[in-house]
């Protein structure tokens, strides 16, 4: 499987939406480091797109393939980010399916040009900020996971935790636990989600079927 990751939204072009949506061998699951929803900010940090191609770039994602995951890094409390600028952000992650996000505070990097800007944001305000940012990115990554109750993933078994229960990852990045024997390790399965418990999707040990070739 071959995933899509840190690609920023102004290198997805036209051909790589169109092989996500027909090559198989290409995971349901996209990663991008968008790091913020306002225009203004985004041109401080030289980024050369926008957030209204953001919002586009998203949306084609999500029609080009069904079941996809889409996560997005943000950068919060860069120097200058006002509070509407950082609003901007946050109506981003509400309005387009962005469903786990990695939230950093901003920090400076000796000798990049947002070190020496002097319009700094209080760290209490960046934690402030973060806070908010995450609880509704965790809320809606709960809200897409439990969406696949019901529904066949395919996953690669990758550990057993303590509890016993085997653990792994599916093509569109989300977590799975199910019950089964030392001979699943490291293989490639289809299973049924059943539940949604402890931040993971729990699987049916029944209907486990072993995936030898996946096209």
């Amino acid at each position: 499987r071959v995933r899509l990751s840190s690609l920023k939204p102004d290198e997805f072009k036209n051909e790589l939406i169109e092989l996500l949506a027909t090559e198989r061998r290409i995971c349901p699951h996209v990663h991008l480091p968008v790091q913020s929803g306002d225009d203004t900010i985004l041109q401080r940090m030289g980024r050369r797109y926008s957030a209204k191609s953001v919002y586009q770039l998203v949306n084609r994602l999500v029609e080009a393939r069904q079941g996809i995951t889409i996560g997005a890094d943000f950068i919060v409390g860069f120097p200058g980010e006002t509070k509407d600028d950082f609003e901007n952000t946050i109506a981003m992650v509400k309005d387009i399916p962005i469903v786990h996000l990695h939230i950093f505070p901003y920090s400076d990097r000796p000798g990049t040009p947002a070190s020496l800007f002097s319009d700094k944001i209080s760290p209490q305000e960046k934690s402030e900020r973060s806070k908010r940012l995450k609880r509704i990115g965790d809320k809606k990554k709960r809200a897409h996971m439990k969406s696949f109750i019901g529904k066949k993933l395919d996953v690669i078994v990758e550990n057993r935790q303590s509890s016993g229960r085997l653990n792994g990852i599916s093509g569109n990045y989300l977590r799975v636990g199910f019950t089964g024997d030392d001979t699943l390790m490291k293989k490639y399965v289809e299973i049924k989600v059943n539940e949604f418990s402890n931040d993971a999707l729990q699987g049916d040990p029944n209907s486990i079927k072993l995936i030898n070739d996946k096209k």
